[in-house]
């Protein structure tokens, strides 16, 4: 016992340690803040496990509020909370760093702030308030000197329509039209306002060897008459529809090979009606238009392209006229809803007469051309297939 330090003795070693070691230096208001910022930072994470302790202990099954664990954790989450309010105050006490660059404050400038000038305008040019900017002068147009000229006569030019001297107008309403004044006698806005007639399709001459002479005997009849090559055919435009009418008859007389394109108005109406049943009739179809006041040439199914089968879809072709046109507004047919719509040909048309394309075998008078075995006649005339194949195998 007589070996141990007394109080006195250890009171006296503490402070001579105390006065040998190195004093830790002072924090700046900068760096204490950092430190602060830190330890809140901590806590923060502290707080964050001691709510997710106590949320864990209130889902389980026998929790009971004086559970021992649970006022604990409760306690320290409590507690942590009062110890980082204080903290949070004890940040916003410090006053706003003024020191530039300072490395812990982001909204400290890093320069010393720059004097303020009033702007001003050296470059010579106008700026208004509200920023706008007048062009330079190289893209300007160039400003015109107007010259003095009150002391200047004005000249004024003749009135081309001015009514010579002494003239009166006497009893307008009863008099009568004016005369034309023009001595070329033609109205030239009149023409102008005019629509121009459109022109009917050409008609199309299959070239021969003979075509010079084809043409001197259509030239003849038809003095007016234009042509022009186009591939393996004579295109002939003609003015009015009805010299077209007459070309026609005339070409069938001469037997020539030629054939015609109808225009927009000889056209016919081609619909199709959606809604009915595949295995509606087609005569059926037929009379019940006839009895709504249609005029219908011809019902007819569409078929598949790929699987041949009727289509619920039927084409109907009517005369072009202002009551056939009125087949767009129906909405009920075989008191079934349907629908109207326009028909679109999709494909290039092909003759069924000659097998070329480009028109329709109605119009056509070349000569025919057999789409099997290629001799000139029509398809369906075409022998029977056993006895072609022999041929053509001979």
């Amino acid at each position: 016992m007589a070996n141990l330090p007394t109080d006195m003795e250890l009171e006296l070693a503490e402070s001579h340690r105390n006065a040998t070691r190195t004093p830790s230096p002072q924090l700046t208001p900068c760096e204490q803040l950092k430190y602060n910022n830190a330890q809140l930072a901590q806590m923060e994470t502290f707080r964050r496990c001691k709510q997710a302790c106590v949320d864990a202990l209130m889902m389980m099954p026998d929790h009971h509020p004086d559970e021992p664990f649970y006022v604990r954790a409760l306690t320290e989450l409590h507690d942590i909370e009062e110890t980082m309010a204080l903290a949070v105050s004890d940040i916003d006490s410090f006053e706003p760093c003024i020191i530039p660059g300072c490395p812990h404050h982001e909204k400290t400038p890093q320069n010393s702030p720059l004097k303020s000038t009033p702007d001003t305008n050296y470059s010579g040019k106008r700026k208004e308030i509200s920023n706008f900017e007048y062009p330079p002068q190289r893209k300007t147009a160039r400003k015109v000197i107007l010259e003095n000229t009150d002391n200047e006569e004005i000249n004024l030019s003749q009135n081309k329509f001015e009514l010579p001297q002494g003239t009166h107008f006497n009893n307008l309403e009863n008099s009568g039209p004016v005369a034309n004044e023009n001595p070329n006698g033609s109205n030239n806005s009149a023409s102008q306002n005019t629509p121009q007639n459109q022109l009917p399709p050409p008609i199309m001459l299959f070239v021969e060897k003979n075509y010079k002479a084809q043409m001197a005997a259509i030239t003849k009849a038809f003095p007016k008459i234009r042509s022009r090559l186009t591939g393996e055919f004579l295109k002939l435009y003609i003015d009015s529809a009805e010299e077209r009418r007459m070309a026609v008859q005339h070409l069938k007389l001469l037997k020539f090979q030629f054939y015609t394109i109808k225009s927009k108005a000889e056209r016919p109406i081609k619909v199709v009606i959606k809604g009915l049943p595949r295995n509606t009739n087609q005569e059926e179809i037929k009379q019940d238009l006839e009895i709504l006041g249609f005029t219908p040439d011809r019902v007819n199914q569409l078929i598949g392209r790929k699987n041949k089968r009727p289509l619920p879809i039927f084409l109907i072709t009517l005369p072009r006229n202002l009551d056939n046109l009125k087949i767009f507004d129906l909405k009920t047919l075989n008191y079934l809803s349907i629908r109207v719509e326009g028909y679109d040909g999709r494909g290039v048309t092909q003759c069924y007469t000659c097998n070329n394309f480009n028109h329709s075998s109605e119009n056509c008078h070349l000569n025919p051309r057999c789409l099997k075995c290629g001799e000139n006649h029509l398809t369906p005339e075409i022998a029977p297939l056993n006895k072609n194949l022999k041929r053509f195998t001979a």
